[in-house]
């Protein structure tokens, strides 16, 4: 420590007075090791916290590639749906238009059958008649 023995600014100064403090001076001298210890202790924590820090990110970078490749499937997936529903929808399509065409074919062959039945019996009429 070191003190000034004057009172009054005014007043020529004095010569400087040092106290010396051993328990100070020990403790300078003694607390090398215990400063180096402590910064060793603080790195170490530095390094946990950044190890922490760098696995944390790394499962965060695991889960984003896991959810995009989830959202690249699920994109798959519903267009393959779509395809099959439109693949189905056609099918449907194809079989209404089959069976509208054999219903319309079968009111043909009825109608034919009906015509050719009229004319059977107009023949078998006048063979009758000519008899």
């Amino acid at each position: 420590q070191i003190q000034n023995n004057s009172t009054c600014s005014k007043m020529p100064r004095s010569k400087l007075v040092l106290t010396f403090d051993q328990k100070a001076r020990k403790d300078f001298v003694c607390g090398f090791r215990k400063r180096k210890d402590q910064r060793r202790k603080i790195a170490q924590e530095e390094l946990k916290v950044k190890a922490r820090k760098e696995k944390a990110g790394g499962r965060r970078a695991k889960r984003d590639e896991r959810d995009k490749r989830m959202q690249e499937y699920e994109e798959v997936m519903r267009a393959r749906r779509e395809q099959r529903q439109k693949e189905e929808e056609e099918i449907r399509e194809f079989r209404r238009l089959r069976e509208v065409q054999n219903r319309d074919r079968q009111v043909t062959e009825q109608i034919n059958e009906m015509e050719s039945s009229d004319t059977d019996s107009e023949i078998v009429q006048v063979e009758r008649r000519d008899k």
